[in-house]
């Protein structure tokens, strides 16, 4: 994932249950964790998606961000759309963390 300035990718979160969601949001650079306090609390209605910019949740561009979701309540499922200005978009599926 990236907020350089050619890029608009979004994390969508999608609630499939019937009460709310809480998540955090974490962006992780090159030098480990990026400091934000924007990416806490996200309300994530039941039934429905909320995509989020990722370039809100940072004060810089960054290249190469990895993003982790954690659910404060309920249940969400997570990923990102990539897209760039001249080479089009794409989809980034979720991985589980290293063993």
């Amino acid at each position: 994932a990236s907020t350089a300035e050619d890029r608009s990718d979004y994390l969508h979160l999608t609630n499939p249950d019937d009460s709310a969601a809480v998540v955090d949001i974490e962006l992780h650079g090159k030098d480990g964790a990026l400091d934000s306090e924007v990416g806490e609390g996200i309300q994530v209605p039941p039934g429905s998606s909320v995509p989020v910019l990722l370039s809100t949740l940072t004060g810089k561009p960054q290249t190469n961000l990895t993003v982790h979701v954690s659910a404060r309540s309920g249940r969400v499922a997570a990923a990102v759309q990539a897209l760039d200005a001249k080479l089009g978009g794409d989809w980034i599926a979720p991985s589980a963390e290293p063993s």
